[in-house]
């Protein structure tokens, strides 16, 4: 198929001549015309490349004969005129005659034959040939009266058949039809395609250039509760977590502005800086987040043929912003495509698109910054929800942790007199205050907010909790109890208490009342959870979790505890087979590749071997995992420390504080003093930076003057995992080890990678744990 190549167009100052088609042989009238010519692109005229005049056209074949305007007007101007003018300083020379009559014919000039022709027959008036030839100019011109009165001249002057048959030929081409030129307007139609759709593309551009409207603008409300906002002078509502289209956003300023009812939204302006000329073809996204605590995130992805490679899928998350731009982007909030058609070469075509991430608790969200150590993007994501009041428990404590110690002092400070109490900050406030200079006074500062509300079970609450005296704090934490509006978290604080005296039947008392008055307090439902398992009552915590397999994305940690209690109960074949159910289901949320598929199976029959304690069980399980973490594992069950100090020591170790106090631990066993106290270094050095207790773990451990077993068991809030930092006081400081030892045996409760590790030092007479 032919869809490029030369036209003719927008015919004009037609004429006719009569002359025999050199392609199809048929005499007649034929056509004469200037016209322009143009590139075409499927026969429409696109680009004009100048006149151009046809000569001859023969209607019946369509063959033309022609050449560039320009260069039929110079020979006209030229050798036309030279021949004329030749002639007729000659007159008589039929030489000059005959060059004359020939550029006259060829180049169509019936004005310069009439100027001519008179001389012609007053010179050569008895020249039969001569007159023939002036006769047939005059029928190529289709000049007929003139012809006819010529021919007939010439027929007299000789009997020459040549000469009647060019006559008679005259005479029956006279007959002929004559073919009509074409609508001057329609024939010209094509030639406007072009500029009707430059003129409309033009007039397109414009208009979008002057529109200051952007089309892919979003509002995105990032909290769980409604609220309004006015934008760019409009009013927006947005519902818990809602996004909407909105097309109040305009190319440069935009303004964002509270309203009297959300005052924690911040008035703020952006711009979305895109040149008038480029507006035109840019589409950017535009999404503005008036609370910035949503999450947003830009993803791009790999297509190619017959796959991807590894690395191409990227991911970016963002928050903290109170809008964001995004060019280019090929999905906004839709979903990737299966496939695209991509070239069979492998070469990677990429997309992009952009989407809110929901529901996920603050704590994952700091997960997912940490991991990209976006420390800002944390920050502004938790300075958002918290001037949004967020009260949650999360939401508080990462802000302490995170924000600037100022910035979080002043949120805190500004809630400490709201009632009811706000128990999440003053728990905050307490923890960041606590042993630090400044917050020497703490203790009288909450007794006297104890006092000034003797009935506030909460205020009691965090009196108690600021309480050096361990027995005064217990006592404290029992009248908030017995208040009439007790405090959730004053029973939940005598279960820990409990927990870490090794009580476990006053523990779980505790615990339970602390759900019973709050049953969706997740924290209580953890520590709960760690008493069931301190009190041996493991069918309680499966009945809590019953139907965990059947849950629509059941996380591996949480199925791996799963797997250990049904172990521990009794019931290893059913763990087994559910080991396989679990993997199952994984494989129908996404083709799993071969290596996570062993390390999902072996992570979890891994609990098998922590359930039968069994130190050689527990390795073998976990033999098939290839990362480092999983390599000191292995190494450090297997005694070999020289290879957990090589992972230990890498640039970029993955061992956390628990693991560096575990290698610790080991090492001073192992009599290796020198390379344990290196370890213990860096573990006391992780310590300062978490919360006052770790602090105090820091000094402990640094060799500081060593507590008596009580305090150091009640100043830990790592429950799960108290007696590792036990046992590692109890190697730093030999004199007072036998009762940091006793102690770490008594609140041991849960079967993990370190009670496995550190089991020489956990074994009783009453019970012993499998080397």
């Amino acid at each position: 198929m032919i869809i490029y190549g030369t036209g003719l167009f927008n015919r004009r100052d037609h004429s006719l001549v009569r002359n025999t088609c050199p392609s199809c042989g048929r005499a007649g009238y034929q056509k004469s015309y200037a016209c322009s010519r143009f590139f075409t692109l499927y026969w429409i005229p696109v680009i004009p490349l100048g006149k151009y005049k046809i000569t001859t056209e023969c209607p019946h074949c369509k063959n033309a004969l022609g050449m560039p305007y320009r260069k039929w007007s110079k020979l006209r101007k030229t050798e036309l005129a030279k021949a004329v003018a030749n002639y007729e300083a000659a007159p008589s020379d039929e030489a000059a005659a005959n060059e004359a009559l020939g550029a006259i014919a060829g180049l169509q000039s019936r004005p310069s034959l009439l100027r001519v022709g008179p001389a012609l027959r007053s010179h050569f008036g008895r020249n039969a040939a001569m007159m023939a030839r002036l006769a047939d100019a005059y029928s190529f011109l289709c000049m007929d009266k003139q012809a006819d009165e010529t021919f007939l001249h010439a027929v007299s002057l000789s009997h020459d058949p040549d000469i009647a048959t060019q006559a008679n030929a005259h005479i029956e081409q006279q007959s002929l039809p004559k073919p009509k030129p074409p609508h001057r307007l329609l024939q010209s139609l094509p030639v406007l395609i072009v500029p009707a759709v430059l003129l409309f593309g033009f007039a397109s551009f414009a208009q979008k250039a002057a529109n200051s409207g952007i089309e892919e603008g979003y509002v995105l409300n990032g909290l769980n509760e409604g609220y309004t906002v006015r934008l760019n002078g409009g009013t927006v509502a947005l519902r818990p977590n809602q996004r909407i289209r909105t097309e109040l956003l305009v190319y440069g300023e935009n303004v964002i502005e509270p309203t009297p009812d959300h005052p924690f939204i911040v008035a703020e302006r952006f711009s979305v800086d895109v040149p008038w000329y480029r507006r035109a073809f840019a589409k950017p996204v535009v999404i503005v987040n008036p609370d910035r605590a949503g999450l947003i995130a830009w993803e791009r992805t790999g297509y190619a043929y017959p796959s991807p490679p590894d690395n191409s899928h990227q991911v970016e998350i963002a928050s903290g912003r109170p809008a964001y731009v995004y060019d280019g982007i090929d999905f906004p909030f839709q979903p990737f495509p299966a496939t695209i058609d991509v070239s069979s070469s492998g070469a990677v075509k990429y997309r992009t698109r952009v989407s809110e991430l929901r529901d996920l608790s603050p704590q994952q969200v700091a997960n997912l910054f940490m991991e990209r150590k976006d420390t800002a993007s944390l920050q502004g994501y938790l300075r958002a929800r918290l001037q949004a009041n967020d009260d949650t428990l999360q939401a508080v404590f990462l802000g302490s942790r995170f924000l600037p110690r100022e910035e979080f002092l002043g949120l805190a400070r500004a809630r400490l007199a709201s009632r009811p109490t706000r128990v999440q900050w003053h728990r905050a406030y307490q923890s960041l205050m606590q042993h630090m200079p400044e917050g020497h006074n703490l203790e009288s500062e909450y007794r006297e907010l104890a006092r000034s509300a003797p009935n506030d079970s909460q205020l009691t609450y965090l009196f108690a909790r600021v309480i050096e005296d361990a027995d005064e704090r217990r006592t404290t934490l029992e009248r908030a109890l017995a208040m009439p509006d007790p405090a959730g978290y004053a029973a939940h604080a005598l279960a820990y208490y409990h927990l870490l005296e090794g009580d476990y039947k006053r523990a779980v008392a505790y615990s339970e009342e602390a759900h019973r008055l709050e049953p969706d307090n997740q924290q209580f439902r953890a520590l709960r959870h760690s008493v069931w398992y301190g009190s041996g009552d493991l069918a309680a915590i499966e009945r809590e979790t019953e139907g965990l397999l059947a849950a629509e994305t059941p996380s591996y940690t949480d199925f791996h505890q799963h797997v250990h209690r049904l172990a521990r109960l009794g019931q290893v074949e059913r763990a087994k087979e559910e080991i396989r159910q679990f993997m199952q289901k994984r494989e129908k949320d996404g083709p799993l590749s071969p290596r996570d598929r062993t390390q999902g199976v072996a992570y979890l029959e891994s609990a098998l071997g922590l359930a039968a304690r069994d130190k050689a069980a527990y390795s073998a399980s976990i033999a098939g995992i290839d990362t480092p973490l999983w390599n000191f594992q292995k190494a450090a069950l297997n005694g070999d420390l020289e290879g957990a100090l090589r992972i230990a020591n890498m640039p970029e170790s993955p061992l956390g504080l628990l693991d560096r106090l575990t290698l610790y631990v080991l090492l001073v066993q192992g009599s290796r003093p020198a390379m344990a106290e290196a370890q213990l270094a860096q573990a006391v050095a992780a310590m300062k930076d978490g919360g006052p207790d770790l602090r105090r773990w820091s000094q402990w451990l640094r060799g500081g003057d060593a507590p008596d077993a009580r305090t150091a068991t009640q100043a830990c809030e790592d429950v799960d995992h108290h007696y590792v930092y036990l046992l590692a006081l109890a190697q730093k400081h030999p004199v007072q080890a036998p009762g940091y030892l006793k102690r770490a045996r008594l609140i041991h409760h849960r079967d993990t990678f370190y009670s496995l590790a550190l089991g020489s030092l956990l074994v009783t007479e009453s019970s012993a744990l499998t080397q």
